[in-house]
């Protein structure tokens, strides 16, 4: 059996997609390493055309720099970036679970709500993992001052291990930045934005203590809190600092926890939290949090069926790397990614080997007596032109880059 694989990068292989953004989409991959090591990962590809742009590439390189920086087990971990002719792409770890977005989605569907101990779990570990973010530092030990300018249900994963993990530092800033947002660009989510950043004023960390007070506000309500059909009406609201309370909506939210996510949401910067890890531990002394297996059980209960698909195609992927019979498209040097890249082929191309009966059989040896012998030493023509036109080529390729 054949599989579909998008492309095949050093060490690298890409095959089915699994969601898909305005600048990139994200593949299932396989990570291959000496003595048959391998490892399925989550691959970010940046589409062709915007990988065209300098600027563009330049800044989706920088994610992976910025985000390699954070270690922590709430932040997707950021493995490799790859650049080779039209093709730029992160490798990040891959983690069996769904966005927070789709699952509070699939709870509205259902007219359920995230039971509160169980939110509280949730924004305890995003809050920490965008403290770890916040306290990252560079190679000279010197703080990055990150922030991530982005949080939101879309940008969480909870795991099927009942952890949630921040994703995508493509809009975040740091003080050494190689790259920035062009003047006048307005990057993220405006329903999640803090009142400074709609201002294009300078923002700290607490412009996502803000985001996170959002997003925990939501989680505690079962709804949005912005409409994002009247985006005019809600920079209105943000900008007058127009959030009601939670128990306006739902009178079953514990006081302590409205009092938390209503800090972190305050018009003044100075008014909220000072840091995400403040948060977070206000939001354990107001309620008791959930473990991790209620929390995957949590996760299972609403998306068991996309789960099962996903593991099934993963299953797949794992044993079909293995299989020497497979169609791809191997990109070994740079100008074979450029060549694909203008021919726009990035389909899957079958390269498997001929069948036997249409192999050609390897030409006989001459005899022993019809073999020329070399020259005496003194005789051997020692110039470069002689020494490249008697050397195999492949002796004499430039190396292939490796991812």
């Amino acid at each position: 059996m054949t599989e579909r694989i998008r492309l095949r990068i050093g060490r690298y292989t890409l095959f089915d997609e699994i969601a898909a953004g305005g600048m990139a989409s994200v593949h299932i991959g396989r990570m291959h390493g000496a003595v048959g090591f391998s490892k399925t990962v989550a691959i970010k590809r940046l589409h062709p055309q915007f990988a065209k742009d300098d600027e563009v590439r330049a800044m989706f390189l920088d994610e992976a720099r910025l985000a390699s920086r954070v270690q922590h087990t709430n932040v997707v971990q950021v493995l490799d970036a790859v650049q080779l002719g039209q093709e730029v792409f992160l490798v990040m770890e891959y983690v069996h679970g769904e966005s927070l977005s789709s699952l509070l989605l699939m709870a509205r569907q259902k007219r359920e709500l995230v039971p509160t101990p169980l939110a509280g779990a949730i924004a305890t570990g995003i809050l920490h993992g965008l403290h770890a973010a916040h306290e990252a530092r560079g190679d000279d030990g010197r703080p990055l001052n990150i922030v991530h300018r982005d949080v939101s249900p879309q940008n969480v994963l909870v795991g099927v291990d009942g952890v949630a993990r921040v994703i995508d530092f493509g809009i975040a800033m740091a003080e050494k930045r190689m790259q920035s947002t062009r003047e006048g660009q307005l990057k993220g989510k405006l329903a999640y934005m803090s009142p400074e950043q709609l201002a294009e004023e300078p923002v700290s960390s607490t412009a996502d203590v803000y985001a996170a007070g959002i997003v925990l506000w939501e989680m505690l309500v079962g709804r949005k809190l912005f409409d994002a059909s009247e985006p005019a009406a809600n920079y209105v609201r943000i900008m007058k600092g127009d959030i009601p309370r939670p128990r306006d909506v739902n009178p079953n939210v514990e006081p302590e926890l409205e009092e938390v996510a209503m800090r972190a949401v305050q018009f003044e910067a100075r008014d909220r939290f000072p840091t995400a890890r403040e948060m977070a531990l206000a939001i354990e002394s107001a309620t008791p949090l959930a473990p991790p297996t209620a929390v995957a059980n949590w996760v299972q209960h609403l998306a068991s069926q996309r789960l099962d698909a996903r593991l099934s195609l993963v299953a797949t992927v794992e044993k079909s790397s293995t299989d020497s019979d497979l169609a791809i498209e191997l990109v070994t040097d740079e100008s074979e990614a450029i060549q694909n890249a203008r021919s726009g082929q990035h389909g899957a191309i079958s390269r498997r080997p001929p069948p036997p009966s249409s192999r050609r059989p390897p030409p006989e040896p001459p005899p022993a007596s019809s073999r020329r012998r070399p020259p005496p030493p003194s005789m051997r023509d020692t110039s470069a032109s002689s020494i490249m036109r008697d050397t195999p080529p492949a002796s004499i390729r430039m190396p292939v880059p490796q991812a």
